[in-house]
């Protein structure tokens, strides 16, 4: 090892010690989603096991839109855990929105987990009968 090198692992080593921790962040899941389009909605299903509806964050802003869903760690009262494979973490998934999404009229609802987003598409965007007439 060259004292060059050696120089380079005092410094890292030392920028470590004297550096400050920050939290031990969560890990943040992509929730496995449904996107399905009727005649008049684009509707997102997003599963949030462990997430209540007042956990939920929906955004749209420049047509990207943001689920994110938090949940809150369990603990079994009267028990330790010996051993846990589960590690509570927050979801979090984006989409790219089409500018037909009427945003006045988006709506969205939590049931067990599951997120369901109904967006709305804008009167013009949805498609109508022509009705053809004879001359």
């Amino acid at each position: 090892m060259t004292t060059e090198t050696k120089a380079m692992e005092k410094q890292e080593k030392k920028a470590v010690e004297g550096s400050a921790r920050t939290m031990e962040r969560r890990p943040v899941y992509l929730p496995a989603t449904d996107v399905y389009e009727r005649q008049d909605a684009i509707v997102v299903v997003a599963d949030m096991p462990g997430v209540s509806e007042k956990d939920v964050e929906i955004n749209l802003e420049n047509e990207i839109l943001t689920l994110r869903g938090t949940t809150q760690p369990t603990e079994q009262e009267g028990f330790d855990a010996l051993y846990s494979e589960f590690v509570a973490g927050d979801y979090e998934r984006a989409f790219a929105i089409s500018e037909d999404v009427d945003r006045e009229r988006i709506k969205a609802t939590m049931k067990n987990g599951v997120l369901r987003v109904e967006l709305p598409k804008s009167e013009k965007a949805q498609p109508r009968k022509i009705a053809v007439q004879a001359e």
